[in-house]
């Protein structure tokens, strides 16, 4: 229970660029124990950075709404380290209630506009780290119009590479179980490839790395491995 400060180490442990809305550290209420996540689309124009209604809310809801905003560009905004406003009722895999899950809008209008690969996998990375720091599994993580079926539709819309949130949800949880949507390698995991050669170079094997190293090196092979096998089949 508490304010989830630490959650920030763990998301930039999975790649991710992470920014911060002044206060949120204690925004939001400590009565707060995630062991789920429900991901939403924000239903808003396009914004470079998170727009007050996120944070402060509506006359009939007061704010924070989320726990983290995730722009388009795939960064990843801290707004709220306690409970938020945003689930509502409902339920997923008995969880309910919002001191029970994490809280996501994306930028997205939810109208049919296409979500852009770099945003589908910030969002995957984000769902990914709050499952390693909560301890909970990827098929803890749901969409709002899962948690709540009868009166939600988000996150929607078509994505870039052909999927589409309404019929593919589960295939959005097999990618938070494997650390992200199969991008290009990014500056994270290319210092994490360089660490494990150097050491391995030196002859003095994984165990000498941290904790953190390890985790990394260990979701780096497998996203090397299924690149491999890929270009293997090509």
């Amino acid at each position: 229970m508490g304010y989830q400060t630490g959650v920030v180490e763990a998301l930039k442990d999975h790649g991710l660029t992470v920014g911060y809305v002044p206060g949120w550290e204690t925004r939001g209420s400590s009565s707060f124990n995630p062991k789920g996540h429900v991901i939403h689309h924000d239903a808003g124009s396009h914004w470079s950075t998170p727009p007050g209604i996120l944070i402060s809310g509506r006359s009939d809801l007061p704010g924070p709404l989320c726990n983290f905003a995730l722009g388009r560009d795939g960064k990843v905004w801290m707004v709220a380290a306690g409970r938020a406003n945003h689930a509502g009722t409902g339920s997923w895999r008995g969880l309910v209630g919002n001191s029970s899950v994490w809280g996501t809008e994306a930028n997205n209008a939810g109208t049919g506009e296409e979500w852009p690969d770099v945003q589908i996998d910030a969002y995957a990375r984000l769902c990914a780290a709050t499952c390693d720091y909560s301890g909970f599994t990827a098929e803890y993580v749901c969409r709002h119009a899962e948690w709540a079926p009868t009166r939600k539709i988000d996150p929607a819309g078509p994505w870039e590479d052909g999927h589409d949130w309404s019929l593919d949800a589960s295939h959005f949880r097999a990618l938070v179980a494997q650390g992200g949507a199969d991008m290009p390698l990014n500056d994270a995991d290319l210092f994490t490839i360089g660490v494990i050669v150097k050491k391995a170079l030196a002859d003095v094997g994984l165990a000498t790395l941290s904790e953190k190293e390890q985790r990394r090196a260990r979701k780096t092979r497998e996203r090397l491995a299924r690149i491999e096998a890929e270009l293997a089949e090509d």
